[in-house]
This record gives structure tokens, C-alpha cells and sequence, in this order.
């Protein structure tokens, strides 16, 4: 059986549009579907030619104390500095969302963030090892809004001064997070 051209023609142009769907899919699904929880964050001005204006954020849960990963990942001998995934698991804490623990198998139940470490440290006799460990969630970095009063007013220059005086609402579903707004506390 031989192939028209218009036919062959007609299924290269629906590919691409079918692998667009496709690509929408999670994220509607998200939107939709997801659990609205709300995490501690903080905001940084930012520009860039191609987001314009924007905030920059850091999660207070992308520096997490190595307490929080369960035992069988800390007893793990690493040799090198390849990510890791795992899961964090989210526990509500007032009216927000923090980190109760990180672990590699997927949870059956509750709210979960699919995630990335590494915990490969070189030790050298005279260093300090950081008891944290840098977390990455895929979370969107960056969030431009029309809102009026988002800009920050005072950067921070040293970690201990951070007080997080953003709230990000994001929504959940099934261990994908999409941002969905950026709040100044009151």
C-alpha cells in the first residue's frame, strides 16, 4: 500500500502539534488537580533580556540539615558528584509547608516533591563540612508579576540575615510543583 504525499505531509504536521499537547498535559493536570500549599521564600530583583523585570527565589527548603534525609541515604558511600533523586516529603507547619524528611522510594501517600541532591563532599583535615545540603525541587526560580509592592527593598548579603518575607503558592500534584504566586508577608 503506498502513502500519499498529502498524507505523509498531513502526519508530519500533527507531530509536532501532538508532542505540544503532550508536553501541556502535567501541568494542566497540576493546575487542576494539585494542592494549593504555600512555602517560605525569598525575593530578589532581577533582569534579563529575555523575563524583562522579575523576582528571583530562593525556597527555604532548598537548604535542608542532612537530619532531614533518612538513614539509608546518609549510610551511602559517595565517590562522586552525581545528583541524586529522591522525594521530599511535606509536612504542614502553620499556615505554611516545610520538609519533614527526603527519602528515594516514591511515598504512596501525602504530598511529595520530586527532587535532587548530592551529598559528596571532599573532606580535608582544617575544613568545616556544612551540616546542609542543597535541594533541588524544579521549582520555577524566576516569577514576573504586575503586582505592585513585590520588589524587595533590602538585599541580603550574609545567610543569617535571610527572614524569608515571601510566601510561594504553589500547587502539587503527584510530586510536580508548578508556581503559581509570589506573596509579600504581612
Amino acid at each position: 500500500m503506498k502513502i500519499s504525499f498529502k498524507t505523509k505531509l498531513l502526519l508530519c504536521m500533527l507531530i509536532p502539534v501532538v508532542i505540544l499537547l503532550s508536553m501541556t498535559i502535567t501541568p494542566l493536570l497540576t493546575l487542576y488537580k494539585g494542592t494549593e500549599v504555600y512555602i517560605k521564600a525569598n525575593a530578589y530583583s532581577s533582569s534579563d533580556s529575555f523575563r524583562g523585570k522579575n523576582l528571583s527565589i530562593e525556597y527555604s527548603i532548598n537548604h535542608l540539615d542532612r537530619s532531614k534525609f533518612i538513614t539509608e541515604i546518609l549510610n551511602k558511600e559517595y565517590k562522586n558528584y552525581n545528583p541524586m533523586n529522591g522525594y521530599a516529603v511535606l509536612k504542614k507547619n502553620g499556615n505554611f509547608y516545610d520538609v519533614d524528611y527526603i527519602t528515594l522510594k516514591k511515598p504512596t501517600s501525602g504530598l511529595y516533591l520530586k527532587c535532587f541532591f548530592t551529598l559528596y563532599q571532599e573532606e580535608e583535615p582544617n575544613d568545616k563540612i556544612d551540616p546542609r545540603v542543597y535541594v533541588n525541587y524544579n521549582l520555577d526560580k524566576y516569577f514576573s508579576s504586575e503586582k505592585e509592592g513585590l520588589t524587595p527593598t533590602h538585599e541580603f548579603k550574609y545567610e543569617s540575615e535571610m527572614t524569608w518575607n515571601y510566601l510561594a503558592k504553589i500547587k502539587i500534584y503527584k510530586g510536580y510543583a508548578l508556581l503559581h504566586d509570589v506573596i509579600l508577608k504581612k
